[in-house]
């Protein structure tokens, strides 16, 4: 009766603890990636930001085209002569056609994509003051048209450049460590 008794207890106690630990990582993002955090790291960052709105916008555009799961708008945040590096500076790089095939590809094995936090962690100006290099963290919970929910988190880097239209795009991007946080 004892061994039972201790059975259901360690099974109940675990089941609690994993739904206490889920709560809180679903609630709030890891520590190194929160907006406190960046800003204690960074005591600029808020200055930073203030003259890169523009710029951060079209990050802030191409995570929603993510959520949203539009290929116009993710395209339109994207020069045309794009690169894309995954992994490590060396790996893999696309150019814009494989960025849009791979986002087209991506979005159809999701059933949603959830963008849980996109934050700014610096952003640099070449000397010229007309490069911004953006340095970001994100969450997103992507669940597959099987219902299998995943958590990813990672940090990006983008460089952007002022078109003749006025709108700022994508000249190259760095996805440094798009990790998976486990299957939920």
């Amino acid at each position: 009766m004892e061994i039972i008794l201790g059975f259901f207890l360690g099974v109940g106690t675990s089941i609690l603890t994993s739904l206490f630990v889920k709560t809180f990582n679903d609630r709030f993002p890891s520590a190194s990636d929160s907006r406190i955090f960046l800003t204690i790291k960074n005591p600029v960052r808020h200055l930073q930001m203030r003259r890169a709105r523009a710029p951060i916008e079209t990050i802030r555009k191409v995570f929603m085209a993510w959520e949203t799961m539009d290929e116009d708008v993710y395209r339109s945040c994207w020069e045309d002569e794009a690169i894309k590096n995954v992994g490590d500076y060396d790996s893999t790089k696309h150019h814009l056609t494989e960025i849009v095939e791979r986002f087209r590809e991506n979005c159809s094995m999701y059933e949603s994509i959830e963008i849980r936090y996109l934050n700014i962690e610096s952003v640099h100006w070449t000397g010229d003051r007309k490069t911004p290099s953006v340095r970001s963290r994100y969450g997103q919970r992507l669940v597959r048209k099987d219902g299998l929910p995943i958590e990813e988190r990672g940090q990006e880097m983008y460089v952007l450049r002022q078109s003749e239209d006025g709108e700022w795009r994508i000249r190259a991007n760095w996805d440094e460590s798009s990790v998976l946080s486990g299957f939920r």
